[in-house]
């Protein structure tokens, strides 16, 4: 047996274990059979081999966390991932790259696409494995970004058993920690801290489940203007290391600490977390989220003029996902400086851009409250 043939069969028997694939048993008999015919060089197979075994794909894995996360490379991602609907043998192989390339369009401030993308490839995922909960994770993450907050939570539903550890773990904890964002967005505030608590509770927690649930606890902390306890849930973070904190979330730590000072009555720290916030942000998202920010720093340091033209300039932002407690925020700033037309506008807003928030209710309570200009 040749060092060729050797390396094929390694190949296959490699892919067959990982994937399990009936399509990948089919390449294995076309690849074989080329042995049959004449003048076929060695090579030929093997590459072959190389290819439905998905060496392309795990090339993509191995590149994918790293464009998407620190190098802002959301394109070669997307086109990675088009290339991998055709180019691998695989469903798994398939679904895999389907899910960096939802993520990219998502960080490329495509929320939409993205949301497409992973209903189409990735919703008919079964409930087990660490393939599924890859599906799970990136759905779950694309649906709260798209405000489809109910649709997270039943989606998360169905994993409700925690994995004993590894990367099966991890990914189970990000998908109920965006559970745990969608019910706080709904207005269900005492379900989230419920989950939170019960996420909190694991056995041995990793670095990365620490961190993570002393965010979302900070968050949800500072929403109720606990800023002091928000900043001790903060502290408790571990981001020391390169490789500790993506790049791509830097500013979401940074707006979440400004939120925090805000709450504990220091907007002009809070400013200056948000700023640096917004100079590291990477992603569609956390650039019109940085206006926000510092739109709110304006409004607690008293300079109302300042906050309507940050707030504007995140309206104005390409980017229109969620941020109904912001646009509900600016609504009621014009309309504190008598600019009521415009404040309607503006709560009107959130119904379109953020229909299932808690400020969704808020916004059409205020829109009925003005009694020459009924909702219709």
């Amino acid at each position: 047996m040749t060092g060729w043939a050797v390396l094929e069969a390694l190949l296959f028997a490699g892919g067959l274990f990982f994937w399990r694939d009936r399509a990948y048993v089919a390449a294995i008999v076309v690849v074989a059979a080329l042995h049959f015919l004449p003048d076929v060089p060695a090579p030929v197979p093997v590459v072959l081999a190389a290819w439905f075994a998905g060496l392309p794909l795990l090339l993509t894995q191995t590149l994918a966390p790293w464009l998407l996360y620190y190098a802002r490379g959301y394109g070669l991602v997307i086109a990675l991932g088009v290339l991998g609907r055709s180019a691998w043998i695989s469903s798994d192989q398939r679904s895999f790259a389907a899910c960096f390339e939802a993520g990219a369009r998502s960080f490329a401030g495509r929320t939409v696409e993205a949301v497409d993308t992973a209903a189409r490839r990735l919703a008919s995922l079964p409930r087990s494995g660490w393939l599924p909960l890859v599906g799970a994770c990136t759905i779950t993450d694309l649906l709260v970004t798209a405000g489809r907050y109910r649709q997270a939570v039943e989606c998360a539903a169905a994993w409700d058993a925690a994995p004993a550890g590894g990367v099966s773990r991890m990914l189970y904890t990000n998908v109920r920690l965006n559970a745990v964002e969608a019910l706080h967005n709904l207005g269900r505030v005492a379900e989230a801290w419920t989950r939170l608590r019960t996420l909190e509770a694991m056995p041995r927690p990793t670095r990365h489940e620490r961190n993570w649930t002393a965010l979302q606890r900070a968050w949800m902390l500072a929403a109720e203007g606990k800023g002091e306890e928000a900043l001790r849930a903060l502290e408790t973070m571990d981001v020391s290391g390169p490789f500790a904190w993506p790049p791509c979330y830097r500013a979401e730590l940074r707006y979440a600490r400004a939120r925090a000072l805000l709450a504990a009555g220091r907007p002009g720290e809070a400013r200056a977390e948000a700023e640096r916030g917004l100079a590291a942000s990477m992603r569609a998202s956390s650039r019109r989220n940085g206006r926000f920010m510092i739109a709110r720093c304006a409004l607690a340091e008293g300079n109302l003029e300042a906050a309507v033209r940050e707030f504007r300039a995140g309206v104005e932002d390409p980017y229109t996902g969620q941020g109904g407690d912001e646009l509900l925020l600016y609504g009621d700033t014009l309309a504190q400086l008598g600019r009521v037309d415009e404040a309607r506008a503006e709560w009107r807003r959130v119904l379109e851009r953020d229909a299932e928030s808690a400020a969704c209710a808020a916004a059409r309570a205020r829109l009925d409250a003005t009694p020459d200009h009924p909702l219709p």
